[in-house]
């Protein structure tokens, strides 16, 4: 085999492209590379100093924190769910509705005593305030529903107040039964266990 100008044209023309990718191509990517690899060593170092100096107070804020969040968990236990607030005010309507008492005004009065009564507590707790009117015979009735209610229930404050007749005459003409209509305010405290 004769090694002419053409061999000699073609190995020139390849190893000016090897040449040209090394230059061109390699040379620069392993210059980011290795900025790249000094700029990791840099960062992992200054990781490793933090690591050091926050080590302690890392792991007391750790503990700390575990520590909020069990509090934070047993909290959440003790509050009431939405369910439960449905079913007392569809409980406190069916009773009133089947004792013609008419419900005005419902509302949840939040009252927490403190965080360790509330870890200590096995039992949650809510104040309801209910606004109602009818025949204080009815009323009498609606109270005994109350009582008879399968959760415990205790009355916190109740207010009881006449509604007036238009005029004396007026109430003489009237039936025995529109006599003695009230309004009551009565705050109720309805307990529940952990299961509920």
């Amino acid at each position: 085999m004769k090694f002419s100008y053409r061999e000699l044209i073609l190995t020139g023309l390849l190893f000016l492209i090897v040449g040209s990718a090394w230059l061109f191509i390699f040379r620069p990517q392993n210059e980011v590379n290795a900025a790249m690899l000094t700029e990791i060593r840099d960062k992992s170092l200054l990781l490793k100093e933090l690591g050091y100096a926050r080590g302690p107070q890392s792991r007391k804020l750790q503990e700390e924190l575990a520590g909020l969040d069990r509090a934070v968990k047993a909290m959440r236990t003790r509050l009431p769910r939405e369910h439960r607030h449905d079913a007392i005010l569809l409980g406190l309507w069916q009773r009133a509705l089947s004792n013609r008492i008419w419900i005005h005004k419902f509302g949840i009065v939040m009252k927490v005593s403190s965080n360790a009564d509330l870890l200590n507590n096995p039992y949650s707790n809510d104040i309801f305030e209910v606004t109602v009117s009818g025949h204080y015979l009815d009323f009498y009735t609606f109270l005994q529903a109350l009582e008879n209610w399968p959760r415990v229930i205790r009355v916190e404050n109740i207010e009881i107040t006449k509604k007036p007749m238009i005029t004396k005459d007026y109430a003489e003409q009237m039936s025995p039964t529109l006599h003695g209509q009230i309004t009551a305010r009565l705050q109720l405290r309805f307990f529940w266990g952990d299961k509920e």
